[in-house]
């Protein structure tokens, strides 16, 4: 009398039958209390709007749209027999954290979901090694989502479906590992299409996408199953639903690279909350005219939770009938490779969301969906409004270039190789200029790269430009996955130990400091470069030297930077090359050095603005080189004064000597002020 559980994983325990009897009994009777106690005050089971269903969580309550007419139970594999109603747009209601999140770290607050569609094919597996190998390993989660036909023609096809093919599959060198989830009922074939029929052609891979994409966000959230159960109310357990164990998603193309740490960076700065409806990356306008929405290009498309709940519960429900013709902008199953834009379309039907454009502070587009190499030397009004920039709000770097942000969170179109060319540029050799390194490039210039890059010159200093704002910003510190981030820590504690706790406190809440230090490269001014550098120069959190294209000296002989670029120049030394003043030839002897000061100043200060500047400090000064600073200091009396980055502030030591009631002026020897104080 006794029943073995072996079979449901519990290893060969044994448990009484008359227990199990004795539980059941007890169990009805608690529940039929439970229901009697809930009737009396009014209770309904499934909330008090008969037509939604709540999934409970340990910290919040999520209300879904539930459809109260009882079918019969459909299993998977026939449910594209079903005809589901569309209902129109749901209602949500998110209940924010009951706990607080004050102190929770960053990223334990924004963890990342990566879902990467994939085909699991021998071509296509060192993609997925490039992928785990670098920017994989930022994200809190990341998993392949693939169908269940995986090989080619040369290795065979095999269905992963049946355990008699996944054993032929793996003396193919096709064994699945942990990371990458088969969609088991995944309808359309990726490798075989029926050529003739609605007039599709035969061809490599079939336009399967959208099925795999609403397949897999239905998996993330209701698991294997998928939810399908009709007419019963499902419950979404936050310990195995991929839904609660970060905040963030993002489905991302196979040849995307990512960077997780500037998502978590994005919507820290955005105040967004996942609890929010969110639904952003590259918003692209060429559909409204003929499906209503603007959608987010599928290189990299991000959902906050709330969003991604939406969006499975309106995939589970949407129609599946006449799934074998093209996408129409109804939201339901399609054969179809444009799941962007049923995305958009489903969002916007099931719960009113909409495209968030992703850009930074100046319009620059978070996310670049070409080499960056050539979008960076775009022109908006030379190109013409094509679909790339239909319907966008128009600013300046459109036209300027350099229109990518410095924190950026994708680059799209790149083999797998240029993963690894990036991991180099942003958290490796590159980064700490590590010249004896075989597989570096190093330009005329003496520039220190990855690889060769196309339109090197701009595109490396695109390049440096994120390199310092990423190290700026700091690394994003992750308990459940270690991150290799960029930034000098030991630097940071460094400069943090020469503060007291209420000034660390200044230092952590960003009131970064950019030293200017007009300069000439030439042997007698050395001493002062090095003094600098040696001492209150580290305490700069940006230290620049700029510099006239012209160095040297009469006794080593003048050098002309513009023409003769050899010179083997610190990296915190800048060249302003369009000064049009020498500074060593002046058309009154008498004059000594010219008089090209104010020249230097503000060519100086427009190159910080083009080169990121806005990314690396809330405050700037321009400092002499015979003054000496004290940053710490400053932002002791910043705080002191509270003054805010967000405002005009423009100050330092004040003369009031000028004449004809001039304003006032700041004396040189230390200028300070606030960004857009200065480049507004």
């Amino acid at each position: 009398s006794k029943l073995d559980l072996s079979r449901s994983g519990r290893c060969g325990n044994r448990v009484p039958i008359h227990a199990i009897v004795m539980f059941s009994v007890a169990f009805a009777l608690l529940c039929g209390v439970t229901t009697i106690y809930m009737s009396s005050f009014g209770i309904s089971h499934l909330g008090a709007d008969p037509t939604t269903r709540r999934i409970t969580t340990e910290n919040r309550d999520v209300w879904i749209p539930q459809v109260t007419k009882k079918k019969k139970h459909v299993t998977a594999h026939r449910r594209s027999e079903m005809q589901i109603p569309t209902r129109g747009a749901a209602k949500y209601q998110i209940k924010k954290l009951s706990q607080s999140t004050a102190n929770v770290n960053p990223a334990d607050k924004n963890r990342l979901f990566c879902m990467v569609p994939f085909i699991w094919r021998p071509t296509n597996l060192p993609a997925y090694h490039a992928i785990r190998n670098t920017w994989g390993k930022r994200c809190h989660i990341l998993k392949f989502f693939i169908d269940p036909i995986i090989g080619d023609a040369e290795v065979g096809h095999y269905n992963a479906t049946k355990a008699s093919e996944i054993n032929s599959a793996r003396k193919a060198n096709l064994t699945i590992p942990n990371d990458v989830v088969i969609l088991h009922d995944m309808q359309r074939e990726w490798h075989t299409c029926n050529s003739g029929e609605n007039n599709r052609k035969s061809d490599e891979t079939c336009r399967n996408i959208w099925e795999k994409i609403w397949r897999a966000w239905v998996h993330v959230v209701y698991g294997p199953t998928g939810g399908f159960r009709r007419g019963v109310a499902i419950k979404v357990h936050e310990e195995t639903s991929f839904a609660f164990k970060a905040e963030w998603f993002v489905k991302v193309d196979a040849d995307t690279y990512l960077f997780p740490e500037n998502v978590a960076r994005y919507v820290e700065w955005k105040k967004w909350s996942h609890d929010e409806h969110h639904y952003f990356g590259h918003v692209l306008n060429h559909r409204v005219s003929d499906r209503g929405v603007s959608i987010v290009a599928g290189a990299a498309a991000f959902f906050s939770r709330a969003t991604l709940l939406a969006a499975a519960d309106a995939f589970r429900r949407m129609p599946m009938e006449n799934g074998n013709l093209e996408e129409d902008g109804i939201c339901r199953d399609a054969y179809t490779g444009t799941d962007e834009v049923v995305t958009a379309v489903c969002l916007k039907q099931y719960a009113n969301v909409t495209a968030e454009p992703a850009i930074d502070s100046q319009g620059r587009e978070e996310v670049a969906l070409f080499d960056i190499s050539d979008i960076l030397s775009w022109n908006r009004t030379q190109m013409g409004e094509w679909w790339y920039w239909e319907g966008k709000e128009r600013f300046p770097c459109h036209d300027k270039g350099d229109c990518l942000a410095h924190l950026p969170m994708a680059f799209h179109k790149y083999e797998p190789q240029y993963f690894y060319d990036f991991e180099k540029e942003f958290y490796g050799c590159v980064t700490i200029a590590k010249k004896n390194d075989a597989s570096l490039f190093i330009s005329d210039n003496g520039s220190l790269a990855s690889r060769n890059w196309p339109n090197f010159d701009m595109t490396y200093q695109y390049l440096q430009r994120v390199r310092q704002a990423m190290g700026a910003a700091g690394p994003l510190q992750d308990s459940k996955r270690s991150s290799d981030l960029s930034g000098d820590i030991s630097s940071q504690k460094r400069k943090l130990s020469l503060l007291g706790s209420s000034d660390r406190e200044t230092v952590q809440r960003k009131d970064r400091l950019y030293c200017m230090v007009p300069f000439i490269w030439t042997p007698k001014l050395l001493p002062s470069y090095h003094a600098i550098r040696n001492t209150w120069g580290k305490r700069c959190d940006t230290l620049k030297f700029m510099i006239d294209p012209i160095i040297g000296d009469e006794h080593v002989g003048f050098k002309d930077l513009r023409s003769n670029s050899t010179a083997d120049l610190p990296e915190d030394v800048v060249v302003i090359y369009d000064i049009q003043r020498p500074w060593n030839a002046c058309p009154m002897s008498e004059e000594g050095n010219c008089r090209n000061i104010w020249e230097k100043v503000w060519r100086s200060w427009v190159w910080v603005d083009s080169h990121g500047g806005r990314d690396l400090a809330e405050w700037f000064v321009k400092v002499d080189a015979d003054t000496y600073l004290f940053p710490e200091n400053f932002k002791r009396y910043v705080r002191a004064k509270q003054l805010s980055p967000d405002e005009h502030h423009y100050f330092g030591h004040r003369l009031d000597h000028r004449i004809d009631n001039a304003a006032p002026i700041i004396a040189g020897a230390a200028v300070f002020f606030r960004y857009n104080s200065w480049f507004s």
